[in-house]
This record gives C-alpha cells, sequence and structure tokens, in this order.
C-alpha cells in the first residue's frame, strides 16, 4: 500500500494509471480542474488531500468506476457518478449537486453540499449510507432517493433549507418509483429537517414517500427525526403497503401554527394497509385510508402551547425540540425522537436528560455566563442571496448584556461582504458585522437613533479569523483573533430585538419583521456562532466552550 503524493491534475491522473488496490493518492493544495474517471480498482484507493480541503475541483465525475474514496475535498461545483460501485465521499464540501445514479456500495459521510437545483440525488443505488452530513439552500429537492434503491441508511444529517420559486414542489427528502420500480429496505433515522420560511416562495414538504410503482412502498423505517416545515406533508406516506414504519418522530409546527402533520393518502390506488405510526409527537395525523396501524402517539392539536411542550418553537436548532420537564412528552414517556435526543444531550451537555431543566424548570437564572444560543455548524457560503442563512428570532437572543462569537474564512475580502446581521430598517437596538474591500466592520445603533462604527483592517481572504462582540449598558467592545481592536461608550440592548438572525448578509435595509432585502452576501465559510449573556474576554470565551465542548455541566449551560 504506497502513498503517492501529486500536486495537479495531470500528476493525479498519472498516478491513477499506476496505482493499486489500497494506495493512497495525497493531493497537495491547490486547483485540480474538472475530471472524469473511469478507473476500477480490486480494492480502494484513495484521493485524499493532504490538508482538509485544500484541495480544489471543479467538478469530478465517476462513470463505471470501482474502489474510489475521496476524502478531504472542495468541490466548486459538482460530484456525479454513474454505473460505478463501491464510490466513497467524505469530510468534504460541494457548493451544488452530489448526483448518482446507478451505484453500487456508495458511502457519504461528513459532507457538506449546499447551493444549486438539487443537494443530493439517489437514483437506482443499492447498499449506501448518507450520514453526518448538511445538505440544503437548494430550489428544488434537497435530497431524492428513487427507483431501485436499496438497502439504504440515510442518518444523522441535517437537511436544511429550500430556496423554491413558485411552480415547484420542494421537498427535504422525496421518495418516488422510477422505471416501474419502487425504492425499498431503507432507514431515514435521527436527521434534523428544518424549512425556514422567509427562504423561497413555496413551503417545503418534510419527509414526501409518494409515487409507488406495483406493490407500493415495502421495508422503509422513519424513526427518531425533528422535523420543523410549514407543509401540511411534514410526513406524506402514499402506497405504504408492507412494513412501513413511522415512529418515535418529533415535529415542530412552523411559522402560523402551519405543518407539523403526519399524512396517510390514497393517490396510487393503495391503502397504506402496511403502515404502522407509533410513539410520535406531532400536531395532528389525516388518516384518508383508514386502514393503517395507529397507536400510541401524542398528538397536541392546532394552536397548542408550545412552550409548555418544548424548548423552542422552531427547527433552526435540535436543542428546541427537547421536550419540557413534567410535560406530557417528557422523557421517560417514550413519545417522540427521545433516542436521537438523549444521544444528542450526552454529545453536547454531558448528560442523557436534561437535568438543569428538571433540576431548575424556567424560574431559576443559573449563576455565572450561560450560553443561550450556539450553532455548532458550518455554513459554506457562495457569494450570493441564495446562500444567506435567514434564522428566525429566538427568544434566548433577548438579552441586554453579552458576548456573541464567530469565526469566518472568506474566499473574497473585496466589496462588501457581511458576516452577521440582526437588524432591519429604521432606528431600533441592530447590529450588523460585515467586510468592506478588506476592512472588518462592526455597527450597532439604538432606538435613538444613535450610532457607534468599529472596525479593524488588514482583513485577508482564505484566512481564519474570529469575531468577539460584548456589550453591555455602557460599552461595546470589538476583538479579533483574541486582540480587542476597539471600543466605543454605548448601550446596546438586544433584548427587544425581534429580527432575522441574517449569516453571510446584511439586513440594514430590508422591512422589519422580514429579510426582503438582504445585501452584501458573502464567500466563504461562517461558522461556530455562539452567544453568552456575560461580557467574556477572548479567554474566558474560549475556556467556557471548551467546558461546553468538554460536557462539564458545572458551566451553567442553557439549550
Amino acid at each position: 500500500m504506497a502513498t503517492i503524493k501529486v500536486s495537479n491534475q495531470t500528476q493525479l491522473l498519472s498516478a491513477l494509471k499506476t496505482a493499486s488496490g489500497g494506495d493512497t493518492i495525497l493531493l497537495a493544495n491547490g486547483s485540480y480542474g474538472d475530471i472524469t474517471l473511469k478507473n476500477q480498482f480490486s480494492s480502494a484507493v484513495t484521493i485524499q488531500a493532504e490538508n482538509p480541503l485544500g484541495a480544489t475541483f471543479a467538478k469530478i465525475t465517476l462513470n463505471g468506476a470501482s474502489n474510489l474514496a475521496f476524502d478531504g475535498l472542495k468541490l466548486q461545483y459538482s460530484f456525479a457518478a454513474s454505473s460505478s460501485s463501491q464510490i466513497s465521499l467524505t469530510n468534504s464540501t460541494s457548493n451544488s449537486i452530489l448526483n448518482f445514479r446507478d451505484v453500487n456500495g456508495l458511502v457519504v459521510d461528513n459532507v457538506t453540499a449546499t447551493g444549486g437545483q438539487y443537494s443530493i440525488l439517489l437514483n437506482s443505488i443499492q447498499n449506501f449510507t448518507v450520514t453526518n452530513s448538511t445538505f440544503g439552500n437548494v430550489s428544488t429537492d434537497v435530497m431524492r432517493i428513487t427507483g431501485n434503491s436499496y438497502n439504504g441508511l440515510v442518518e444523522n444529517n441535517v437537511l436544511s433549507d429550500t430556496v423554491a420559486l413558485s411552480g415547484t414542489h420542494p421537498d427535504l427528502i422525496q421518495f418516488f418509483a422510477s422505471n416501474g420500480i419502487t425504492p425499498h429496505d431503507i432507514i431515514i433515522r435521527g436527521n434534523l429537517l428544518y424549512d425556514n420560511p422567509s427562504t423561497g416562495e413555496v413551503m417545503a414538504q418534510g419527509i414526501f414517500v409518494s409515487d409507488p410503482a406495483a406493490g407500493g412502498y415495502k421495508n422503509i423505517l422513519i424513526e427518531d427525526n425533528l422535523i420543523n416545515v410549514n407543509s401540511p406533508n411534514s410526513i406524506y406516506i402514499n402506497g405504504g403497503q408492507q412494513n412501513v414504519v413511522v415512529r418515535h418522530n418529533t415535529l415542530i409546527p412552523g411559522v402560523g401554527d402551519g405543518g407539523a402533520i403526519i399524512r396517510l393518502v390514497d393517490k396510487a390506488g393503495m391503502n397504506n394497509s402496511g403502515t404502522i405510526i407509533e410513539g410520535n409527537v406531532a400536531k395532528m395525523i389525516l388518516d384518508e385510508t383508514k386502514a393503517s396501524v395507529v397507536t400510541d402517539n401524542y398528538f397536541y392539536g392546532r394552536n397548542a402551547d408550545l412552550p409548555s411542550l418544548f424548548h423552542g418553537t422552531n427547527g433552526t436548532s435540535w436543542e428546541n425540540f427537547v421536550p419540557v420537564a413534567g410535560s406530557a412528552i417528557d422523557f421517560g414517556t417514550g413519545l417522540g425522537a427521545q433516542d436521537r435526543l438523549a444521544h444528542l444531550l450526552l454529545e453536547h451537555f454531558g448528560t442523557a436528560t436534561p437535568i438543569q431543566q428538571a433540576e431548575a424548570p424556567a424560574v431559576v437564572t443559573p449563576a455565572g455566563p450561560t450560553s443561550v444560543y450556539h450553532l455548532d455548524t458550518s455554513y459554506e457560503l457562495s457569494g450570493t442571496k441564495s446562500g444567506v442563512v435567514k434564522l428566525a428570532d429566538n427568544k434566548a437572543m433577548d438579552i441586554d448584556t453579552g458576548s456573541i462569537h464567530v469565526n469566518f474564512n472568506a474566499d473574497t475580502v473585496a466589496g462588501s461582504r457581511g458576516i452577521i446581521s440582526k437588524g432591519a430598517i429604521g432606528y431600533d437596538d441592530d447590529f450588523s458585522v460585515w467586510i468592506k474591500d478588506g476592512k472588518l466592520i462592526l455597527c450597532a445603533e439604538n432606538d435613538l437613533g444613535q450610532t457607534i462604527t468599529l472596525s479593524k483592517t488588514g482583513i485577508k481572504a482564505n484566512t481564519d479569523y474570529d469575531v468577539l462582540i460584548t456589550f453591555d449598558e455602557q460599552k461595546v467592545k470589538l476583538w479579533v483573533n483574541g486582540s480587542q481592536v476597539g471600543e466605543a461608550a454605548f448601550d446596546l440592548d438586544l433584548s427587544g430585538n425581534s429580527e432575522y438572525l441574517v449569516l453571510g448578509g446584511v439586513n440594514g435595509q430590508s422591512t422589519r419583521g422580514t429579510t426582503d432585502k438582504v445585501a452584501s452576501f458573502f464567500d466563504g465559510t461562517i461558522s461556530n456562532l455562539s452567544v453568552y449573556d456575560s461580557v467574556l474576554t477572548p479567554t474566558e470565551f474560549a475556556t467556557l466552550e471548551a467546558l461546553r465542548h468538554s460536557h462539564d455541566l458545572a458551566t451553567p449551560i442553557t439549550y
């Protein structure tokens, strides 16, 4: 098993001609262009970036290839494989589609694919896993599973948004038959599905299982998913004829109490007689066929008191789906996605149940700094309007004193490039951070029409930066990479700010309560947003974040 180092496309293609199963081709940082491969090996040959995401491809296309593994790559456009076998893509990013057709043996793990028309297409794919990945911000469907696809697992992914135009039919996960064959023997487990209602002209459906061929759907398991969409087709089953099980999912309504519905329909002359609906938490079920087994669910009905059931009321983060202690869906009831939530709580907070909430339900404020809001997520943004992340207001950020931290790495610093913004037109307690021709700018304003601006010059492309903003009744401070670069006497108070939180753009000219005029689009990566309710130095912030990630509950953390 040899390791072959290459630094350009010519060397890569040459190495593939001489490589044997088990070899690794190590890619130096650089651009490798657009390649099409038909290589076949007896065991996996790995094409790996020497530095994660340091090797960039325009497109990678596989046709009739076998036993090729791709690791740590950055794709500007797409990754496609057809008529191939034993293909893997891991630890990589793509600004457009992952397109797979007629592939036997596929692994997609820890991949981010956002932008374009679709995120990932699985058409007639056998023996596949799609795990721990982030998909979304597309104009049609986020994921499709179609045709002769079977023996598949889609687990622990985030499918986050569509920006569809009127006349389209967007879904976060869509199943349908193709060439007379219906997908079968597939598990959809532990995923977070969220559609931001402020983006696109059409609301996305959730898990949409429809248009079966003769015989209908067989051996489909949908469990432990967290779903927040506005569509009444939040989980939609058409033709569940044999061992189609929908169990232990948690659904939260979208804006205006829309969605959070499990719907069973007869659109193909099939009655869903092989479908079981059990242990779910949802607003309601629309059972149009009356032939399925529906048992032990909790349906909370229209216009429910959601804060009495859930920690939050939207799907921007999994923490919002955690049940309230003592509620009808609390841990121990067996209702909803409790296995997935317990795993996430253990991973992030070091406990399989929300101990802090149980000990101090909602009236005791923990002593010391509290992490009120965080997104342990990396967003790869394209420099276009469609790439902007728009998060509805979360009341956890209603603080009058605090620290806001975010990381960024810009592909370009020319022009105006928004990083984080919570504001709109007119005067209120708002703030925005952006880059203007290599200068980092923080602008804050209050409801009296007073504004302050802090800045740092010398911001470079393709360089990691961390930004910390601290504020209270007396001062606003700006820190970059651990050093204070400015401060101003000013009272910034976010306790009454109900505007969208925007990543990758500036929302200062939008109508209040909307994102209709977001501008200054960021090109690059924004990650690790974290907000605390106290003024912290960079050292204090880093210590608290280390404790949070190491599950040390001695530091008060709310979620």
